[in-house]
């Protein structure tokens, strides 16, 4: 078994700087298509996989973007045993509470009707989004999921961490 040094050292990390209120999609597209091509030149992941790994790690840049407030945003990529991971790290906004319903809420698989009354309700709030990333993720693409939001106490403010795994596979 890896020590946690070994696994992190074959991982690949990106950080930047995110003002508030700013959300470059560009940029999030941009990095997730870099990182993902990395992992492919690298041998960690099959060509196959490149469009999926892109998506998953813009979903979570994203994702970084939509909920975070100003500060660096850690976008960490690589294979951990079969499975390729992504784990993104960003200062969150100030509704901490509301933040992780919503984060709960993303990776609950509704079925029928709830999911087309949780579109719909969604789409009604003029939210850019109908809320279907995370989900699409799972159930589409086998990918887990899962969160933390940490007290970053010197400085006062929370630190969400949202982590992607997904299996590699040839398709």
């Amino acid at each position: 078994m890896p020590t946690l040094d070994e696994i992190a050292a074959t991982f690949l990390s990106l950080r930047w700087h995110h003002a508030a209120g700013v959300a470059a999609w560009e940029q999030c597209a941009g990095a997730a298509d870099f990182l993902a091509d990395c992992l492919a030149w690298r041998g960690d992941i099959p060509v196959s996989m490149l469009d999926l790994c892109s998506t998953i790690f813009n979903e979570l840049i994203e994702n970084a973007y939509l909920h975070g407030g100003e500060g660096e945003v850690d976008v960490c990529v690589g294979r951990l045993d079969r499975d390729v991971v992504c784990v993104v790290t960003n200062a969150v906004a100030a509704d901490v509470d509301g933040l992780w319903t919503r984060l709960e809420q993303a990776i609950e698989v509704p079925t029928g009707d709830s999911l087309v009354s949780r579109v719909m309700r969604n789409r009604m709030a003029d939210m850019d989004q109908a809320g279907l990333g995370f989900l699409t993720l799972r159930i589409d693409h086998g990918v887990r999921l899962g969160f933390r939001i940490t007290n970053d106490g010197p400085r006062e403010r929370h630190v969400l961490s949202t982590i992607a795994r997904v299996e590699t596979r040839e398709r």
